[in-house]
């Protein structure tokens, strides 16, 4: 999937210079806090199921059968797979669903934590990240700062 996405392998991805592939790009992290971003993805979670993912998954393990296809092993397809075959209810399906991408998330965000560069802004809330993120962006270039000082926010300060 990383190869077909990034057009790299991951061990490939894993080689590359930590350095912004741009030079003088700057790297933005949000910081949203771990309680507003779970209530997150258990909607998102909630609007996935209302908009088929049952259905779907349903569709796929029809199709794929008992192969070893990459898909089978995302977030959702073993959860639903186990509820369509009689293994528990389907609320607890969701339920492993939701925890599942709960934990995917914290794993994303140490893997996130040890990259050099990233500029962290805290956003404690998610609904308005990309508002912060467009503010951030033209205070650092109104700003001309280098990376490591202060760039003014409406929300507070933020490093660049």
């Amino acid at each position: 999937e990383i190869h077909r996405q990034a057009g790299v392998s991951m061990t490939d991805r894993l080689a590359l210079p930590r350095d912004p592939v741009v030079p003088g790009a700057v790297t933005v992290g949000l910081d949203v806090p771990r309680a507003a971003l779970y209530r997150r993805i258990d909607r998102r979670v909630d609007l996935m199921w209302e908009r088929g993912l049952v259905a779907e998954i349903a569709a796929l393990k029809d199709r794929l059968g008992s192969g070893r296809y990459p898909v089978q092993q995302a977030i959702g397809y073993l959860q639903i797979v186990g509820y369509l075959e009689g293994l528990y209810p389907e609320e607890e399906a969701k339920r492993l669903v939701k925890r599942d991408s709960r934990r995917f998330a914290r794993r994303q965000s140490r893997q996130f934590l040890a990259f050099p560069g990233i500029r962290w802004l805290q956003c404690p809330d998610p609904a308005e990240a990309e508002r912060l993120v467009d503010e951030a962006a033209r205070a650092y270039l109104e700003a001309g700062a280098a990376p490591g000082e202060q760039v003014p926010t409406g929300s507070g300060s933020a490093r660049a």
